[in-house]
């Protein structure tokens, strides 16, 4: 049994339980087949552990979320005011030897990979010995300072990102380990309520359980 919605198996499991804890007529038809209190008291533990467990999933999940589209935000803005800066300063001094090596300018950059922080950090840190007078180029001391910070802010936040994204797997692999083992304790359960309750149709529709032809 494969879930997709693991919302509507939690409730649909919660409902098949509660019947059957508070319906002492099914308990005891299962309790014919072998099939005590204890064995729904452990479906009742299992669906409160993963009902905890998918809370976790999600606050996880949501902090991922929020924080990626964050970095998403402030790296779009960094990467522009960087190629901006770039362009400038190259197309400046773009006859001057060495400085395409020196400040590791990238025409080709197009995109917000992960490597062009490394990149524009190198060109922020080197830029101030080879340039000094900014005010030639329409650009100040602090508008790059600033963007030399976000820059740096911006490599932190990619080690978080990453931490956050670990949390956030590890979360799902937890949640989904006692997942797969509360649908081997439904799949069971409806097995043994078919039998004990075939001529019990309402008791049936009550735990949520069509019965197999």
């Amino acid at each position: 049994m494969i879930v997709y919605d693991v919302e509507a198996f939690l409730g649909k499991v919660s409902t098949m339980i509660e019947s059957a804890l508070n319906k002492p007529e099914i308990q005891n038809k299962l309790e014919s087949y072998n099939y005590d209190l204890d064995q729904l008291v452990t479906g009742r533990d299992l669906l409160e552990e993963l009902i905890k467990l998918q809370e976790h999933f999600q606050r996880e999940y949501g902090r991922k979320s929020k924080f990626f589209e964050m970095i998403k935000r402030d790296q779009k803005f960094a990467f522009d005011t960087y190629m901006r800066h770039q362009k400038l300063i190259y197309q400046a001094l773009k006859d001057s030897p060495g400085l395409k090596e020196a400040l590791h300018f990238n025409e080709n950059t197009a995109d917000v990979a992960e490597g062009w922080l490394n990149q524009a950090s190198v060109f922020y840190k080197k830029v101030g010995f080879i340039v000094k007078d900014f005010s030639v180029y329409d650009l100040d001391d602090s508008e790059l300072l600033q963007s030399r910070a976000m820059i740096e802010a911006l490599k932190d936040a990619k080690i978080m990102e990453r931490k956050i994204q670990q949390k956030a797997q590890e979360a799902i692999v937890q949640r989904d380990k006692v997942l797969n083992v509360l649908q081997q304790w439904v799949y069971q359960f409806n097995s043994i309520a078919q039998i004990a309750l075939h001529d019990d149709l309402l008791s049936l529709e009550s735990l949520g359980i069509e019965l197999e032809s």
